[in-house]
C-alpha cells in the first residue's frame, strides 16, 4: 500500500474527535503508511501545542490558508478524509475543482452528529447538515452504531462502521495507585460545549463537596479558571481544579481516579470515560448516545439518566458503598474492556473501508 492518506482537520486539538484522528494517523505512520493531517492556518498554532508530545504528528502536518492551498493538498493525495461537518462542503468544492484524473478518493470520518451542536436553522446547522449531501462523492464511516443509526435516520444514508480506539501508550493503569484511603471522584468541565453539561457537572461536584468533602477527594479539569469565571460557573474551593490539561496530564489524573463522572447530555462515543476505564477509573456516564457499546452497567461502570440528580448521586453511592473487593472487580473489568480498543485495530478497520471503495 503506497497511497498517501490525508485527513482534513480544521480544528485546534484537545477535542475527542481531533484525538481520534491524531492517534489513528500516528497508527498509520507506525504501520509504514504515508499519512498526514491538513490543518487550517487559524488552528495550526493551537494544534501544534495540543500535540507537542507527538513529534510524528507535528512532522506530518500540512497547513492551508485558502481554498487553492487546500486544493493543492488534495491533489497531492490518493485518499482524502473530511472530519469536521461544517468544513465538508469546502473540501468537496476544492475536490471538484481538480481535474478528474487528479482527484483523490474522498471519505468522511463522521465523529458525531454535528447538526446537534447548533441551533436548528442556523448557518452552522445548515452547513453541518450539508455534510451528508455528497454520498456519490464521499463515503462516510463512523466509530459507533449510534452515529451510524443517527445519520441513517436523519438522512437515509448507510455509513460504514469502523472500530473506535484510545491511545494505549498514554492511557494505562497503575494498580499501585488504587485502594486509596479516600476515594477520588473526577470530572471534566467544558464551559464552551453545552452538550457536555458544564453547569450540571459543576452543580454535582459542588454538592459532593458540601456532602462529602472530608470523605473523598474531588478533582476537575478541562478549562481554565478564567473560562469558568467568564461563563458564570463556580467550583467549590474544596475541589481541586487542574485547568486545561494535555492528554498525558489527563491520563495522570484518571490513573488517580476511582470514579469518573461524564454527565453530558449525550455522548456519540464517550472517549474520556473509556480512557478513564483504561486507566482504572470506573465511569458514571450518560445513558444517551453511544457509550452503551462499552458500558456494562454495574459490571465495568454505571450508566444513568443524567437529567435526574438523584440518579447520579445514586450511582455514586452505589459505588462508594461497595466493599473493596467489589470496587477492585469493577476496576479490573473497566481496564479489560478498554484494552480491546486499540489504535491498530481501528486503523485496520479504516483501511478496510478505503480498500472497499
Amino acid at each position: 500500500m503506497n497511497e498517501k492518506i490525508l485527513f482534513v482537520l480544521p480544528a485546534g486539538g484537545y477535542s475527542g474527535g481531533a484525538n481520534s484522528v491524531v492517534q489513528e494517523v500516528a497508527g498509520f505512520l507506525r504501520m509504514g503508511l504515508k499519512a498526514g493531517i491538513a490543518v487550517n492556518r487559524a488552528n495550526y498554532g493551537g494544534f501544534v501545542t495540543a500535540y507537542a508530545s507527538l513529534p510524528e504528528i507535528t512532522g506530518a502536518l500540512e497547513v492551508y490558508s485558502s481554498p487553492a492551498e487546500l486544493q493543492s493538498l488534495l491533489e497531492e493525495s490518493d485518499v482524502a478524509v473530511g472530519t469536521v461537518a461544517t468544513s465538508v462542503p469546502e473540501v468537496v468544492t476544492a475536490w471538484e475543482a481538480l481535474p478528474k484524473a487528479n482527484r483523490p478518493r474522498l471519505f468522511y470520518y463522521i465523529q458525531d452528529y454535528e447538526p446537534f451542536f447548533f441551533a436548528k436553522g442556523s448557518q452552522e446547522w445548515v452547513a453541518a447538515r450539508r455534510s451528508y449531501d455528497y454520498p456519490l462523492i464521499m463515503r462516510g464511516f463512523a466509530k459507533t452504531d449510534w452515529i451510524c443509526e443517527t445519520v441513517r435516520n436523519n438522512h437515509g444514508l448507510n455509513v460504514a462502521r469502523v472500530k473506535a480506539s484510545i491511545d494505549q501508550r498514554v492511557f494505562f493503569p497503575l494498580f499501585n495507585l488504587a485502594d486509596r484511603e479516600k476515594p477520588t471522584i473526577s470530572a471534566m468541565v467544558r464551559p464552551s460545549t453545552r452538550r457536555r453539561a458544564p453547569r450540571r457537572t459543576c452543580r454535582i461536584m459542588n454538592q459532593l463537596a458540601d456532602r462529602s468533602a472530608t470523605s473523598m477527594e474531588l478533582v476537575t479539569f478541562g478549562c481554565s479558571v478564567e473560562e469558568l469565571r467568564r461563563t458564570g460557573l463556580r467550583l467549590d474551593k474544596r475541589i481541586d481544579h487542574r485547568g486545561r490539561l494535555t492528554r498525558e496530564q489527563v491520563a495522570d489524573v484518571l490513573r488517580r481516579t476511582d470514579l469518573f463522572l461524564d454527565l453530558s447530555d449525550y455522548q456519540a462515543f464517550g472517549r474520556t470515560a473509556l480512557e478513564g476505564m483504561a486507566c482504572g477509573a470506573v465511569p458514571v456516564i450518560t445513558l444517551f448516545g453511544g457509550a452503551g457499546e462499552f458500558i456494562r452497567h454495574g459490571d465495568n461502570g454505571y450508566a444513568c439518566d443524567v437529567r435526574y440528580d438523584s440518579q447520579i448521586f445514586g450511582r455514586i453511592r452505589e459505588y462508594t458503598g461497595l466493599p473493596a473487593t467489589s470496587r477492585s472487580r469493577l476496576r479490573l473489568n473497566a481496564v479489560s474492556t478498554a484494552a480491546s480498543y486499540t489504535v491498530r485495530a481501528a486503523c485496520l478497520s479504516i483501511l478496510q473501508v478505503f480498500a472497499e471503495t
